[in-house]
């Protein structure tokens, strides 16, 4: 089976990037694909490195019931950064 790989990326990687690699994890998960797809997210600024994604946005998944942010911290995207599933 192959396997996909995408990586969402913004400036900061604690809003935009974390609810879109959340709405593909769930997308994948209600397709039954799980397993041929490695998702992550990543910032290309250095200003959010280690925190968690925006409060805000954190709330609104949580009441959509599609809360996969709440532990992700902030990575910063480089030309090697790795993704995990």
């Amino acid at each position: 089976m192959k396997k996909h790989s995408i990586l969402f990326v913004c400036l900061g990687n604690i809003c935009r990037s974390p609810a879109a690699e959340g709405i593909m994890r769930h997308i994948v998960s209600e397709q039954g694909v799980t397993g041929s797809w490695i998702i992550d997210s990543a910032g290309t600024s250095r200003y959010h490195i280690g925190d968690l994604p925006d409060h805000r946005m954190r709330l609104h998944a949580a009441a959509e019931s599609n809360s996969p942010t709440g532990a992700v911290r902030s990575p910063k995207a480089t030309s090697t950064t790795s993704t995990s599933s």
